[in-house]
């Protein structure tokens, strides 16, 4: 607990420094206050501060980024000649003020080059979404005109998830002076879908709406399909009708081709395994599709890793039987200690037939406050597997031991090499019992690595990133002074957060479709885009801030939040995609079916789409209030799926939108 709070804490102090070097700056004079308030009950913060400060006897980062800028408002600089001609900076959705501050004072020196995502043309850092409107217009006093509060509202979709663009051109422009060098709207020239005039009307500002919008909702015709929202019952379900969906536009349209789609995740990790068993067909399948997963944490994409931490895991608790022959039946390790996979089965059988349970031996079951009982622990099965080889008794004891007298000829040799692996690993785990410096652990980790895993098997690289890592914790550790003496839990918490960032962008953009995170200035022009796990709850993603968390306490413009984040990569993917935007959600109860609302995105999303276009209406029919084109167009868009892939409505041809391109569903359909 001491770690992991150390670690917020040390998090929190490097944002300090990026969004708040002011007050850090103060907290250096002896001021205790953040943005012209007092802090009463925070005190330690600053005291902390200043002792890490002293302590490291070097400068903070927020005094370094002063003096660079002073150094660049003086001109006095060392080594200029090594500075670059100019510098240009791509894919940024946002900067600190702090470092905004350090280009404006380079920008006297040498060009420096912004090429910035505007979702739409002009300024539009003045406009508000429709909530922080009726919030303003709530707090008016009675008797004052509303218009006196010039709520710009633009297009509603931009004032509620494009926060994020909106504050750093408001800062962008208080900050620094610049020159508009040049600009480059793609607008459609001629929109014909629902997503092109959405698209335009976002990036002209134009809100259409029946009642007070600057141009009246459009008209549609057919259904293009080109905003299509898929509610599921499981993950695996929104894998499935994914993959029928992909096929579906790629047989209706021949110049698509797998490397024009791409398909966001909130979660690559808990996708992945689901599209490895829906996607990982054999090429010779009329279903195959060539795919990469990018973005996977090194903890998920690597197995030696995951083999690893459950060792870690292991090591301190009871051994247990089923635990131990996990650990055995990785190639890696099972290789390293001569075993192959056809011998596998029958040390299972061993095992189960000497009666081994749990527990190295009585004095390892007494350490774990049980009885000092050696019946049933894996010494116990090795005398009974051991005597059983080296005399034949006929089934009688031998003092305590009845010997398993199934071994005969060559079965000794692997029941060697077994009971070799086990007291390797046995010995191994003695050593993580100790409380021992980061110096220290990287040692004991390094052996266990050589100990247990094969050095040159296909996966090694694994372990090298393994090794990497604490080598860096290491150096880390070094360079702070840090020499407290951790335990397991806490070496291992440190080297699962170092691994956990190190996702790999491999996979991105290297042909066939691509499935990727929701990161920032991921959403390059795709001609289809597809959103996975688009749920109520789940995205945007929530971040608990702790409560000594000033930032948050006393909040500024240009703050980062991770659930302003991903509206803005919501909306950035929904400007981004130029043929067909298809969104899936868990939109029915797995376990009764009732519907489930999706995420407030979408529901924006709807809610936009609702006011902008309609439905023609029947004859002799009143105009429709808005409550009433939502739900048509609702029913137009969302497409609610069966629970089982294998229901006769995919093969009814009832419902054009549901498809299946699984000849053994069709059979299993047919066979009901």
């Amino acid at each position: 607990k001491k770690l992991q709070l150390a670690r917020q804490i040390a998090h929190l102090f490097d944002q300090y420094a990026v969004y708040r070097p002011e007050m850090i700056l103060a907290w250096e004079e002896g001021e205790n206050r953040v943005l012209g308030h007092d802090l009463a009950e925070d005190l330690w913060q600053p005291k902390l501060w200043c002792r890490v400060v002293a302590q490291l006897g070097c400068c903070s980062p927020a005094r370094l980024m002063l003096r660079a800028r002073q150094a660049l408002t003086a001109g006095e600089i060392p080594f200029s000649q090594l500075l670059p001609s100019r510098v240009s900076l791509f894919g940024i959705d946002t900067l600190p003020t702090v470092y905004l501050g350090i280009m404006g004072e380079l920008a006297q020196i040498l060009p420096v080059h912004f090429h910035l995502f505007s979702p739409a043309e002009g300024f539009f850092g003045d406009i508000h979404s429709p909530a922080e409107a009726h919030r303003a217009l709530a707090r008016l006093p009675a008797g004052h005109d509303p218009a006196d509060l010039y709520l710009e509202v633009g297009h509603p979709l931009l004032g509620s998830m494009g926060g994020m663009a909106r504050d750093f051109q408001e800062v962008l422009e208080g900050s620094v002076s610049y020159v508009e060098a040049g600009e480059q709207y793609l607008a459609h020239a001629a929109p014909h879908t629902m997503l092109e005039v959405l698209q335009n009307d976002i990036l002209h500002l134009t809100h259409r709406s029946p009642a007070s919008g600057s141009e009246p909702p459009q008209m549609l015709t057919g259904d293009d399909g080109s905003i299509r929202i898929h509610a599921c019952h499981s993950r695996l379900r929104e894998v499935e009708v994914l993959q029928d969906q992909v096929l579906a536009l790629l047989q209706a349209d021949p110049d698509l081709a797998p490397r024009d789609i791409v398909v966001m995740l909130p979660e690559v990790s808990a996708y992945a395994p689901l599209i490895e068993a829906v996607f990982g067909l054999p090429f010779e399948d009329e279903r195959f599709i060539p795919y990469r997963i990018a973005d996977r944490s090194l903890l998920s994409g690597a197995p030696l890793i995951e083999v690893f931490f459950r060792f870690l895991q292991m090591a301190p608790g009871r051994m247990s039987a089923s635990e131990v022959l996990e650990l055995l039946a990785c190639e890696a390790i099972h290789l390293n200690f001569s075993l192959t996979p056809e011998e596998l089965p029958k040390i299972r059988l061993w095992v189960e037939k000497t009666g081994i349970r749990w527990g190295i031996d009585e004095l390892h079951r007494e350490k774990l406050q049980q009885p000092k009982e050696r019946q049933n622990t894996w010494r116990f099965g090795f005398d009974r597997l051991a005597l059983g080889y080296a005399v034949r008794a006929d089934g009688a004891f031998l003092g305590d031991i009845l010997p398993y007298e199934e071994i005969e000829g060559q079965g000794a040799e692997l029941a060697g090499r077994f009971i070799h692996f086990c007291e390797t690993l046995f010995v191994q785990a003695e050593k993580l019992a100790s409380v021992m410096e980061i110096q220290k652990w990287q040692d004991v980790l390094h052996d266990l690595l050589q100990a247990l895993f094969l050095a040159d098997s296909p996966q090694a690289w694994q372990l090298q990133k393994i090794r990497d890592s604490l080598a860096q914790i290491t150096l880390e550790a070094q360079d702070s002074g840090f020499s407290q003496p951790l335990d397991l839990n806490g070496i291992t918490i440190l080297l699962k957060e170092k691994l956990t960032t190190q996702a790999t962008a491999q996979g991105f953009l290297e042909g066939g479709l691509t499935f990727c995170g929701m990161l920032p200035m991921r959403s390059i022009p795709f001609r289809v885009i597809c959103l996975l796990g688009m749920n109520d709850g789940a995205f945007p993603r929530m971040e608990h801030p702790q409560s000594f968390d000033l930032i948050a306490r006393y909040p500024q413009r240009g703050d980062r939040a991770k659930r302003n984040d991903d509206r803005y990569i919501f909306f950035e993917a929904l400007l981004a995609c130029r043929g067909k935007f298809l969104l899936f959600y868990l939109g029915n109860n797995l376990r009764d079916g009732k519907p489930l609302p999706p995420s407030v995105v979408v529901e924006e999303l709807m809610d936009s789409l609702a006011e902008s276009f309609s439905l023609a209406p029947a004859p002799a029919t009143p105009e429709p209030d808005f409550a009433a084109r939502r739900k048509a167009l609702e029913a137009r868009i969302v497409v609610r799926h069966p629970l089982q892939p294998f229901s006769q409505k995919y093969f009814s041809g009832a419902d054009e939108r549901l498809c299946s391109f699984a000849a053994e569903y069709c059979r299993a359909a047919q066979a009901k």
